[in-house]
């Protein structure tokens, strides 16, 4: 698939990247647009550094399909069913935040197209 990706200050590529491979507890989305974020130009510019180490997929602003979902995920989800992102990809569920509903607080909290992938894809 083809990616928007964050290789260093000033340094964006559109490269082909694998596909992301669904674990049993994920869910596999089909992103249909992606939006540009006031934090994507910062780290563009290099006025913020990302969370994650370059090169990283940008977009932390999506919307789209699921298109697969791993044997654990709760049959809630449907594929085809129509998601926005909420840009939290992981946090560590343990912490005072967490426990308190706050996960985007975490300490450990992981943001897609910041720190892991995000969804400048197609």
């Amino acid at each position: 698939m083809k990616a928007v990706v964050l290789c260093g200050k000033g340094q964006v590529e559109f490269r082909e990247v694998p596909e992301p491979v669904i674990g049993d507890d994920d869910i596999l989305l089909e992103v249909k647009a992606c939006g540009i974020c006031g934090s994507d130009l910062h780290f563009y510019y290099g006025r913020l550094e990302p969370m994650g180490q370059v090169p990283f997929i940008m977009g932390h602003e999506f919307a789209g399909v699921i298109a697969g979902i791993g044997k654990n995920v709760s049959d809630y989800w449907k594929i085809g069913d129509r998601v926005v992102s909420e840009n939290t990809g992981d946090a560590c569920g343990r912490c005072p935040s967490c426990a308190a509903g706050n996960f985007v607080a975490c300490a450990h909290r992981q943001t897609m197209g910041c720190s892991m992938d995000g969804g400048f894809t197609k």
